[in-house]
Order: C-alpha cells, then structure tokens, then sequence
C-alpha cells in the first residue's frame, strides 16, 4: 500500500480520534447479562479494572523514567493488561476455556502485582498492586468453576 500525503494526514486524523485504552474503559459495573452469575459479572469487572491500572501504570513508569521505565516490569503490566482483557473476553463468550484462561491471568496478575510493590511506595504502583491482587483472587476463584450456561 502506497501512502501519498492525503492518505497521511487522513491516518493521523484518525489515530488522533482513537480513546485512550486505559480510559476508554466502561466505570460503570457490567450491567445483568441473562444466565452470567454475579461471581462471573464481578471477575469480569475487575479484570476491565486491572487492565485500566495497569495500563496507567505502565505510562506513569514510562514517563517517570529510571528503574520504573525497565522493559521487562514495563512488559509484565502491559502483559498483566492484555492477560486481563483475554480473560473478560472468555468469561463474555462463556468459553469452556475460560476456567484455562482465569487461571494464568491469576498467575500474570500475582506476578505483576509483587514487581509493582517491589518498587517501593509509588502511589500508581500501589493502586496497580490492590487491583491485581483483587482480580487474581477473583479469576483464581473463577478458575476452579464450571461456565455457566
């Protein structure tokens, strides 16, 4: 594909109107869904919730520099992120590998939750450690069951 100046400042435009991941998310909490219980609609919300963080958290360290701006703590939120996303995505689809799923994001999220509160007393960070920790024990929880119909 060909890119000529039009199409350039076309793309730019758009890229502008694309939301910010970790702010697009939805505050409020996931509305009923027939046949989805309320442990599944909690996990899922703290899944969008963990994702939020650390996303936040992955710019805050990045702009912050130094120790916090290291590649693999920056990787492990982001991948913290991504894992808590593909796990709210199973849970929506009712996969029968959701119960997989739930159980490494739980591992993602411990994992970035004792990086985080290693770095010491950053106000971000222990916000992304209570997340993680809240969604590990839910998707933790959310592992050891059946999908519900």
């Amino acid at each position: 594909m060909v890119l000529t100046q039009g199409s350039r400042s076309r793309m730019s435009e758009g890229a502008r109107m694309l939301p910010d991941p970790g702010r697009g998310l939805p505050a409020k909490r996931l509305a009923p869904i027939p046949g989805m219980d309320a442990a599944m609609r909690r996990c899922i919300d703290l899944c969008r919730k963990c994702e939020a963080i650390c996303i936040e958290a992955a710019r805050h360290c990045l702009a912050r520099g130094g120790r916090y701006a290291e590649p693999d703590f920056v990787n492990l939120l982001l991948a913290c992120a991504e894992s808590c996303r593909t796990s709210e995505r199973f849970m929506l689809l009712r996969s029968e590998f959701h119960l997989t799923v739930c159980g490494i994001n739980a591992d993602v999220c411990e994992a970035a939750a004792d990086d985080c509160e290693a770095m010491g007393t950053d106000e971000v960070l222990k916000r992304c450690v209570e997340a993680c920790r809240r969604c590990a024990a839910s998707c933790r929880e959310m592992a050891g069951r059946p999908v519900s119909a």
